[in-house]
């Protein structure tokens, strides 16, 4: 058969029909499966226009749980690193008192870089999986 019938109007087609291009008969045919016109495009939700703002620009939550787990994990080990030196000068610069000092500066000098850090990979990693949607070759 030389066309589709989906191009034809009407299916099925009615008795002794013949193809208007070659003329077989199309009284036996089946409709082409799949074939018509290509699907709309897709169309950016709001989730995904928010996830893209999170990825290229930054300074927004994620949403996404590998980032935040992630990010958990990479401040509550800069919290413990920064209570740890933090005793330790205290205790070595200023006896009891001090090591209290150095405890509570400690943790807050960890929690701070440690944020200000993990932000920087993160907005690093949102860059490459930005990058790798709108370039999937990359």
């Amino acid at each position: 058969m030389c066309g589709s019938l989906s191009q034809l109007e009407g299916f099925p087609p009615p008795a002794g029909a013949k193809c208007p291009l070659c003329g077989a008969d199309l009284s036996s045919a089946k409709p082409d499966v799949g074939l018509g016109p290509p699907p709309l495009p897709m169309r950016a939700t709001e989730a995904d226009s928010y996830d893209k703002i999170a990825d290229t620009v930054g300074m927004v939550p994620s949403k996404n749980m590998k980032d935040t787990v992630f990010q958990a994990i990479f401040i509550g080990v800069g919290l413990a690193v920064g209570i740890g030196v933090g005793a330790l000068i205290g205790g070595l610069t200023g006896g009891s008192a001090g090591c209290f000092y150095g405890l509570f500066l400690g943790a807050l000098g960890g929690l701070i870089l440690s944020t200000l850090i993990s932000g920087v990979i993160l907005m690093v990693r949102g860059w490459k999986r930005a990058r790798s949607k709108d370039h999937p070759s990359v």
